[in-house]
């Protein structure tokens, strides 16, 4: 699994827990499942960066003793809009490409269309 897949895996899994928050052993339980050789080290800055403790202005040394008492955190906002800036993206290329199709299939109709009047102009005269 690439860096990328992981990465969105990760926001969509906490944006769909955003409300409840999640847990640093679930965040763990998550990687897991995935399947992905992570280490503790990099596990750990990765729920820091997409995760805030439920607490505001917490220090690092608490966040890190938040982290290990299982306490509630919830994707922080950052993370939130770049998730929904992904889904945005991803519902604008099916609008393109469905009008892009569709496109076509004018175009298509217009030409035949063309092509009959001219046929029709050369049988009439």
């Amino acid at each position: 699994m690439s860096e990328e897949n992981l990465y969105t895996e990760i926001l969509r899994w906490g944006y769909d827990r955003v409300n409840s928050g999640v847990t640093y052993t679930e965040f763990k339980g998550f990687i897991a499942e995935m399947d992905v050789g992570l280490g503790e080290s990099r596990m750990s800055a990765l729920f820091r960066e997409l995760f805030d403790h439920m607490e505001t202005n917490l220090t690092l040394d608490a966040v890190h003793s938040a982290m290990r008492n299982d306490e509630a955190f919830h994707l922080n906002v950052e993370a939130t809009f770049r998730h929904l800036e992904r889904i945005q993206l991803e519902e604008a290329r099916s609008g393109s490409a469905q009008a892009l199709f569709w496109a076509r299939v004018s175009l298509s109709a217009a030409v035949v269309v063309g092509v009959i009047q001219i046929l029709l102009g050369f049988l009439s005269c």
